[in-house]
């Protein structure tokens, strides 16, 4: 009951960080908790966090069904960094990353970033995003190696990115030099993992998660 009650405390997680997807307890993820079970993805949709919650506090651990994070790190937690504007319709990569780390990248790049696609480890290349140039950067990592940084540029688009990797080598920055200046470093000890964001004509946002705990 104490741990039920820890979790539906209001506070900055309960109104925004659970719709991100973001760790509110260190003995349960949502987003690991959801895509554990294929039951509950055809129930309530592969990213609704908030009723997967609600199922895990009213039935789930009821039923001893496991809602553990599937990794766990010591010392801070990196949580989601978002970044741009809110034009545009939302997609979510996580479905096809699972946890598996993002290992390369296209980009098509004017002044912004206005078309791009991610490729995770052992999961192949999600859905491209935007679409109104060619792509004209394409970066695969070679094997063992992962990225751990992204340096952007947004306002109300992506105007540049750069992915650095675990043996310290950066690739880019692509795009312009319009927007204001970011930067998410993944948790100690883990990889870049998914990437949300908003997209149409361009895209607009992005948000970016560690593999591990979030």
């Amino acid at each position: 009951a104490g741990r039920r009650a820890s979790l539906w405390a209001r506070n900055p997680w309960r109104d925004t960080g659970l719709y991100q997807g973001r760790q509110g307890s260190a003995d349960f993820s949502t987003i690991d908790y959801l895509a554990r079970y294929g039951d509950l993805q055809q129930y309530f949709g592969k990213q609704d966090f908030s009723d997967a919650m609600d199922h895990w506090q009213t039935a789930g651990e009821d039923e001893g069904r496991n809602g553990r994070p599937v990794s766990r790190a010591a010392g801070p937690v990196s949580g989601p960094a978002r970044t741009g504007g809110w034009d545009g319709g939302a997609w979510n990569d996580h479905m096809v990353c699972l946890d598996r780390p993002l290992t390369g990248f296209r980009l098509g790049t004017t002044r912004w970033v206005d078309k791009l696609q991610f490729k995770y480890a052992d999961r192949g290349w999600a859905p491209l995003q935007g679409g109104q140039v060619d792509f004209n950067v394409e970066v695969v990592l070679p094997d063992g190696q992962y990225f751990v940084r992204v340096d952007y540029r947004a306002g109300g688009t992506i105007d540049s990115l750069a992915f650095v990797s675990n043996t310290g080598k950066k690739y880019g920055p692509y795009g312009g030099t319009g927007g204001s200046p970011g930067s998410f470093t993944v948790t100690p000890g883990e990889k870049l993992g998914w990437v949300a964001g908003r997209s149409g004509k361009s895209n607009y946002q992005l948000t970016f998660y560690s593999t591990g705990p979030h």
